[in-house]
């Protein structure tokens, strides 16, 4: 596993920030919780990424996260995905945190001990009519 993040963190594999989920439910989704944690104190949207995953599949994105914020890292699909993961590793492929749980809105809350590079991944774990749409968003707020 930490040879395959070397390998993403080198190649600067799926690192991008697509910004706006297009025309979907996911959109919808984002907005609305979005505005839920705006409203709870997170006001910063430091990072959007959408999609289209098949049953199975992965995405990898490499963020950038500072000490002295705490982030919401969450994930929504699809209404043909009942379920959907989401992973936060280290720079060094180190599995930080982990939402496993069988739904389709994995959220991680993360403070980080130190300001640097840290990898998402966003597994679609079941796809009933495939490719499903997700979008992964982070907001934060500062300590």
């Amino acid at each position: 596993m930490k040879t395959l993040f070397s390998v993403l963190l080198v190649l600067g594999a799926c690192v991008r920030g697509h910004g706006q989920c297009s025309g979907s439910s996911v959109n919808d989704q984002l907005i609305s919780y979005t505005a839920t944690l705006v409203s709870g104190g997170y006001p910063f949207t430091a990072f959007t990424d959408c999609g289209n995953l098949q049953e199975g599949a992965s995405d990898y994105d490499q963020v950038y996260l500072n000490f002295g914020y705490t982030y919401q890292i969450y994930a929504v699909c699809d209404e043909d995905c009942p379920d959907l993961d989401l992973s936060l590793y280290d720079g060094s492929g180190t599995l930080l945190k982990y939402d496993g749980k069988d739904d389709s809105f994995p959220i991680i809350t993360f403070t980080p001990e130190i300001s640097g590079a840290y990898v998402t991944q966003v597994k679609m774990y079941s796809c009933t009519r495939g490719p499903c749409a997700y979008g992964l968003r982070i907001q934060s707020q500062p300590n």
